[in-house]
């Protein structure tokens, strides 16, 4: 994980936007992300193939995006159904990418 956070550059882009690693250890995020799983699921996905996680994802994405232009938002029970679908398929895009990850 750490050769692709290098390789993108991450980290200088967010020193030069005045997030230092001296403030992200001082806040605790690190040990939070870490005791929540989030680094290894960030690794996963960093490294994992891409196309896998398109074709496991990108049929809800289009799907919310679907649902939130196409059904009209004249009130606000169909705001709020086009919404829902969107969060839902959303949501389930966004399970389907990290039920990839390998316990």
């Amino acid at each position: 994980m750490l050769s692709s956070v290098e390789k993108a550059g991450i980290l200088s882009k967010l020193e030069k936007s005045g997030l230092t690693l001296s403030k992200i250890e001082s806040a605790g995020l690190l040990s939070t992300a870490e005791r929540l799983g989030l680094l290894g699921v960030a690794e996963d996905l960093l490294t994992s193939n891409p196309a896998t996680l398109a074709s496991n994802s990108l049929p809800f994405i289009v799907l919310a995006v679907l649902s939130a232009s196409l059904i009209p938002h004249d009130n606000g029970l169909e705001t709020g159904l086009s919404y829902g679908i969107a969060l839902i398929c959303g949501g389930v895009a966004t399970v389907r990418m990290l039920s990839l990850r390998q316990f």
